[in-house]
This record gives C-alpha cells, sequence and structure tokens, in this order.
C-alpha cells in the first residue's frame, strides 16, 4: 500500500534525530557508528538500525514494524520487520 503522508513522516523523524534537530540543511547531530544490539539507543547507530528505527518510531502507533529489543537489526532481515499491512513490495526491475 503507497502511503506518501506515511512516507514523509518517517523521512521527517529520520531527518530530525539523525541528521539537523530543526530540520534544515545545516547538520547539527553527529552519531558514532558502531553495530551493537541496543536497538533502542540512537548513538550509536548504524545503516539498517537507522531505517528501523525510522519506522519503528516515526510512525507514531502505526503498527508498522514489529518491535525489537537487544538484536543486531541486519540488511537482510530488515524486509520481514515490517508488519503484514505495510510489507514492502517490489515495484519494479531497474
Amino acid at each position: 500500500m503507497r502511503n506518501t503522508g506515511l512516507a514523509r513522516q518517517v523521512a521527517q523523524y529520520a531527518d530530525t534525530h539523525y541528521y539537523s534537530t530543526t530540520g534544515s540543511a545545516i547538520k547539527n547531530i553527529h552519531i558514532d557508528y558502531r553495530i551493537t544490539t541496543n536497538t533502542k539507543g540512537i548513538n550509536p547507530n548504524y545503516c539498517s538500525k537507522l531505517v528501523w528505527q525510522a519506522y519503528y518510531y516515526g510512525t507514531g502507533d502505526l503498527p508498522v514494524m514489529y518491535g525489537l529489543d537487544g538484536e543486531v537489526i541486519v540488511p537482510t532481515t530488515l524486509p520481514a520487520l515490517f508488519t503484514q499491512a505495510y510489507a514492502p513490495y517490489q515495484v519494479g526491475r531497474y
């Protein structure tokens, strides 16, 4: 299901939590890169954890992602962490 409003909400969460607290073009957030099992902490962070956090926390009360605690979020498992109603789907091949 395509939901551009939800996509904007997730993007805004990511922007204001990982780049600029004000949402401006000036970066004022600096996060250390480290793979950890602390799924709730923002710093340090890593690629797939950042994506999971943006969808999990950035969508409010909507059940978009399954909750995790104390696990490493592997990039290849990200699609399986979405609930069925919000599961990603292939639009096309490039």
